[in-house]
């Protein structure tokens, strides 16, 4: 677990193990949209919330010990078909800043 696409402000892989959990909730928020050169764009404001753990086996998984993140950040939406999301990750160990495209979930 790690990185852009599960927890969000630790690195990517930072977490390993056979068994592993992990949620991520996030609230959009258009910002603006637009036709530009009659390509559609859209901008929303991001906040999110990410937790998640491992373990070595499925008889030791359990609701403690639960590592979490949050942040905020930026989506660009072009066609409704591409998306670029900008955005700035916290946890307990450091600050992560991801540029990365697609949706995370």
């Amino acid at each position: 677990l790690g990185g852009n696409q599960s927890l969000r402000g630790f690195d990517t892989q930072r977490f390993t193990d056979d068994v592993r959990f992990f949620s991520n909730a996030e609230v959009r928020y258009q910002l603006h949209s637009m036709c530009f050169f009659k390509q559609y764009l859209e901008w929303y404001g991001v906040a999110y919330l990410d937790t998640g753990r491992v373990w070595p086996d499925l008889a030791d998984a359990g609701v403690s010990g639960m590592h979490w993140s949050s942040g905020g950040g930026l989506r660009l939406s072009w066609d409704r078909d591409f998306v670029i999301r900008f955005g700035v990750g916290y946890s307990s160990e450091q600050v992560d800043m991801f540029m990365a495209l697609g949706n995370s979930f």
